[in-house]
């Protein structure tokens, strides 16, 4: 550059190269921050359609849970990245796992050998969530001491450090818990998040929510079943009641008797008895249904009646006191053999039922 030269003014358009390594680094966090926030949308959209799913399984199984159960540990270890899930129902003071997803086999078997199925002795975490009605996050069990040596081992064996369990809560009582446990790759704890806990939260909730729908269902069940079996009794009454009334003929009331009551007691057969005082046995009237070869094997093999004898099963005795046996005591009725009956239920007839008179069943 010559003397007279003039240094070229730097154009002020024109960044440094300080300047241009700050805009790269604010580009960068940008982009951090970015990609922060697209992770935190696919995991919002991952466990919107987790729990979304679930709700489907619920509303599909209304008579069910256990579809709901299988379907929450599924989620449960793919969402909050989990070695493995569990789902334990309460009954009373014993406590069940009823569903689990990528539990080793040889720690369920060891799980299911070593720990006591009560709830007050467990020492577990799901025990502690449990009874706390709380949830139990514990960062590395190996180093907790409110939990049994036998956990600490059932841990190491099954390579986790990190649990959480929440319990499934419904007024104040637990109905079970949901449980899950990880170890980072080295092995060492690997803590759950506050999201992570939100979201088994939502499990839990939506655990009991099919377990209410399960038991209102059955509920109604048994209401409706109840219900058309009283109108199958007040039916089956009026249907006897108008025999009485309009026949003289005992054979076409006690036929309907019969009939009516095999249908009400869902039974095979049922006979009405008689019994002759002079013979000392009880003489079949009725039979339903009609077969004849049936009739005539039951006629064959009249039934008795004896004292009762030390060591005689209930199941054959018919209770009451015969006022015309010189014993007068209860008496028991020998069954028929070969007539093909599993079980049979017998209630005794009585005129009188102050003096317990029995003259059939």
């Amino acid at each position: 550059m010559g003397p007279n030269e003039r240094k070229r003014p730097r154009s002020a358009g024109t960044p440094t190269r300080s300047r241009r390594a700050a805009q790269q680094g604010r580009y960068a966090k940008l982009e951090r921050e970015n990609e922060a926030l697209r992770l935190q949308v696919r995991e919002a959209l991952e466990q919107q359609t987790a729990t979304s799913e679930i709700l489907r399984v619920i509303s599909a199984s209304p008579t069910d849970v256990q579809p709901v159960f299988d379907s929450i540990v599924r989620s449960a270890v793919r969402l909050c990245d989990a070695r493995f899930a569990l789902v334990f129902r309460r009954e009373g003071e014993v406590i069940h796992l009823v569903s689990h997803h990528n539990y080793p086999a040889e720690a369920l078997e060891q799980f299911q050998r070593t720990f006591s199925h009560r709830l007050s002795e467990g020492r577990t975490v799901v025990a502690q969530a449990m009874l706390r009605g709380a949830v139990v996050h514990i960062h590395d069990i190996l180093l907790n001491e409110d939990v049994s040596e036998a956990v600490r081992e059932l841990a190491r064996s099954a390579n986790y450090r990190s649990v959480l369990a929440v319990p499934m809560m419904r007024e104040g009582r637990a109905l079970g818990a949901i449980a899950v446990a990880r170890s980072d790759p080295t092995g060492g704890p690997k803590p759950f998040s506050v999201e992570e806990i939100d979201l088994l939260k939502t499990f839990t909730e939506q655990a009991v929510i099919a377990i209410e729908n399960v038991r209102l269902f059955e509920e109604v069940q048994t209401r409706t079943a109840q219900l058309t079996r009283s109108v199958e009794e007040l039916k089956a009454l009026g249907e006897v009641s108008r025999a009485v009334s309009s026949t003289l003929e005992v054979e076409t009331v006690l036929n309907m008797i019969v009939s009516r009551s095999s249908q009400l007691a869902g039974a095979d057969r049922c006979s009405i008895y008689e019994f002759d005082e002079s013979a000392g046995q009880f003489d079949l009237c009725a039979t339903h249904p009609h077969d004849a070869e049936f009739i005539q094997v039951l006629r064959a093999a009249p039934l008795r009646k004896s004292p009762i004898s030390p060591g005689r099963g209930p199941t054959r005795a018919v209770s009451g006191t015969c006022s015309s046996d010189s014993a007068t005591g209860p008496f028991w009725v020998e069954s028929q053999v070969g007539v093909g009956s599993t079980f049979t239920f017998t209630l005794p007839l009585a005129i009188d039922q102050r003096s317990d008179e029995v003259r059939g069943y």
